[in-house]
């Protein structure tokens, strides 16, 4: 088995903290494998990459098997290493990495140390997000090129394989020097996509609700994210718009002119009126002749309002309005004491942010 060591800086430098489950870079591995096959019964794991952060000084560690017959060895070394830290890092590795491992400490009776440590799957994260980075594919190698990650190596781990291969047969310098490259860039590729975590971050409501704008028919929420966005970002539905980018970002809600209806819940206290097309209470619904007033049903209990009003993906604000009765989204208008609170604003804004996913 060969080791290898070295310390690198990160593309992305003075990584905040905050952008990692548990806000800790001291306590955290990331970490890839490299196989030959996708199958743990018929391959063998012959390459395991680690990137840690020793103070202020980021390492890599790569074990590489010179051997097939030495996995167990790599197995426990791997397991003693990984003693230090309480989360693992990886890029999908809830799909492929962890199993693999999972399996082949079983297979070789060995106790499994991967379940002790929290775990973040760097893609399940950016996952959300493929429409947002105009991507058509979410391979690590694509999200790289978003933050301009200088990646050297040129192969992908189907092509590693056959340099395995070959390099059991002959030993070759280059060819170990390809493998542990393209293992390398992958674990460093994850250090540097950390700064994308502040896109998700935002829609989990990491920001402060600055504002709330109304300029003509659109609402506009001025948003401050805790974290910096690494790039732009752009999304837009029926609801609304999102441009956001570093410390700043901006919700455009449309706003729509007509007539909408509110929904009175206690119907059954309730007169629908048909030639005024109107709900009224029994109170006072029982001065109207009988021959005109019915019962009012669900879908009938309502009144009329004419203005101006915003969609509202989950009922925030009230009186909530609707176009149809249970035809979704709600609307409300804009009153003088709206939002009311930061926190109701902020609310809303998540709900928004949700949407545009």
């Amino acid at each position: 088995m060969l080791i290898s060591d070295d310390t690198f800086e990160p593309g992305a430098r003075n990584i905040p903290p905050a952008l990692l489950p548990g806000g800790d870079l001291s306590s955290v591995v990331f970490f890839d494998i490299e196989t030959t096959g996708l199958s743990w019964r018929t391959s063998h794991l012959y390459l395991i990459g680690a990137a840690w952060m020793d103070g202020s000084v980021w390492h890599i560690r790569q074990w590489f098997l010179q051997k097939p017959s030495e996995e167990p060895g790599l197995l426990d070394q791997f397991s003693d290493f990984l003693k230090g830290f309480s989360r693992l890092i990886h890029y999908n590795g809830q799909t492929f990495d962890l199993p693999y491992l999972r399996h082949k400490y079983s297979f070789y009776r060995r106790s499994c140390p991967l379940d002790a440590p929290e775990s973040t799957d760097l893609y399940r994260l950016l996952q959300p997000f493929r429409k947002l980075f105009s991507l058509s594919s979410l391979k690590q190698k694509d999200v790289e090129r978003l933050l301009a990650f200088p990646r050297q190596d040129r192969m992908d781990g189907g092509e590693l394989i056959g340099c395995y291969r070959e390099y059991l047969q002959t030993g070759s310098e280059e060819l170990y020097r390809l493998m542990l490259l393209h293992n390398h860039d992958d674990v460093l590729g994850m250090v540097s996509l950390l700064p994308l975590l502040a896109c998700p971050a935002l829609f989990r409501g990491h920001f402060a609700a600055a504002d709330a704008l109304q300029a003509g028919d659109e609402l506009q929420l001025l948003l401050l994210p805790e974290l910096p966005l690494p790039l732009p970002l752009r999304a837009e539905n029926e609801l609304c718009s999102l441009a956001a980018e570093g410390n700043h970002a901006c919700i455009t809600v449309p706003g729509v002119r007509e007539t909408m209806k509110h929904f009175f819940p206690d119907y059954k206290n309730y007169f629908y009126l048909p030639l005024e097309d109107t709900a009224v209470h029994k109170s006072i619904g029982i001065y109207v002749d009988a021959e005109h007033r019915q019962k009012a049903k669900a879908d009938t209990c309502y009144q009329k309002t004419e203005g101006l009003f915003f969609p509202q993906p989950a009922v925030r604000f009230q009186p909530d309005f609707y176009r149809e009765y249970r035809q979704a989204p709600s609307f409300f208008r804009i009153e003088n004491s709206w939002p009311g609170n930061e926190q109701e604003l902020k609310n809303y804004a998540c709900d928004l942010l949700q949407r545009l996913l």
